[in-house]
């Protein structure tokens, strides 16, 4: 006959390894979400960076850059009109991390006419070349000294953390900046 006590820690003897290993499964998957939120955070920064970056380099390529710079400044007179997209090849060309899975887009805003200027009126370009709305000047006047920039990043954060289907989070970052020059 058994001692009474014996044959209660007889059959509990592998219940601390299931314990162990339900815990473990838990916070591994935590930890590891931990990280992922790590890694997003870090590239979100990166896309920010990217934007302001991007925002500075179509803001110092306005109407006037091509005369006040030199002729060859690289993609000058930059604005809505101009062909293919060099914000977004100037943004992949950073060398940051992630740069090359980033997306940008630009946008031009016309200023209104008050002595503080706001830019809430996006600037298109007509199919006839001439830019809505009109503002001083002629052809494509989006991107006239005092207009502003606005530049959007993008990048597509693949989220994978064990137990959870994996899916994907877009990280976005938007800069403004005013043409001038």
């Amino acid at each position: 006959m058994h001692a009474p006590g014996k044959w209660l820690v007889r059959h509990e003897e592998g219940a601390a390894v299931v314990e162990m290993a339900i815990a473990l499964t838990v916070l591994m998957a935590l930890m590891f979400g931990i990280i992922q939120m790590c890694l997003m955070f870090y590239c979100m920064n990166f896309a920010a960076e990217a934007a302001r970056e991007a925002t500075r380099y179509a803001s110092v390529r306005g109407q006037n850059s091509c005369s006040t710079t030199s002729s060859s400044f690289t993609d000058c007179n930059l604005g809505p009109t101009t062909t293919g997209n060099p914000i977004q090849t100037y943004v992949q060309g950073l060398g940051l991390p992630f740069a090359s899975g980033m997306t940008a887009s630009a946008t031009w805003w016309s200023p209104t006419a008050t002595s503080a200027p706001t830019w809430t009126l996006a600037c298109t370009t007509l199919s006839d070349g001439t830019a809505s709305p009109l503002g001083a000047g002629t052809g494509n006047q989006c991107n006239y000294p005092g207009h502003a920039v606005q530049v959007t990043v993008s990048y597509p954060f693949p989220i994978q953390i064990p137990f959870v289907p994996a899916s994907t989070l877009t990280v976005t970052s938007t800069s403004m900046m005013v043409i001038n020059e």
